[in-house]
């Protein structure tokens, strides 16, 4: 196509007369942006205001609750919802705000069963060793069919796994 020493330059200042469409109409012959007055015909064009997609998003009225909507309940999912409707709504968060504020509030609400689980769990493996040497003791009791010595194991399991022993 070119030679080796030949460029490809195009004249962008050149004059460009429009061309037909791909369907081969003809262009049009006036100016598509025209220039008049207050009274011409962009006038009137933007008399007709197009909604932009936050006007339409937002609905332009009060944002409707969800009982209004037939969403809420007093189911444990409805109360949930209440309680985030209410920080959107009463509090001026937006609603992923309340969902996170939510979230943080549940789990500092959780926060201390969890530390009480996890204390008692250890304190469990602590005694686990002793607790599975007793119930060996009293299912060699049971198959033995000493019922004195499968009640005293018994009780010494109750005792020593009592909160009150020492």
């Amino acid at each position: 196509m070119y030679g080796a020493n030949q460029a490809c330059f195009l004249d962008f200042e050149a004059p460009v007369e429009p061309t037909a469409t791909a369907l081969n109409t003809p262009a049009p012959a006036t100016d598509p942006y025209p220039s008049s007055g207050p009274a011409g015909p962009v006038a009137e064009q933007g008399a007709e205001v197009v909604p932009t997609a936050l006007d339409v998003l937002q609905g332009g009225g009060p944002e409707l609750s969800l009982a209004e909507l037939g969403l809420a309940g007093y189911t444990p999912v409805g109360l949930i919802q209440n309680i985030l409707e209410f920080m959107h709504l009463d509090v001026g968060l937006p609603w992923w705000g309340a969902i996170v504020a939510g979230t943080v509030l549940a789990r500092c609400a959780v926060f201390p069963v969890i530390v009480k689980g996890q204390r008692e769990a250890a304190k469990l493996n602590n005694v686990l060793p002793e607790m599975t040497k007793l119930t060996n003791r009293m299912n060699e009791a049971k198959m033995s069919g000493n019922k004195f010595e499968c009640q005293s194991t018994l009780l010494v399991f109750l005792i020593s796994s009592s909160p009150w022993h020492f």
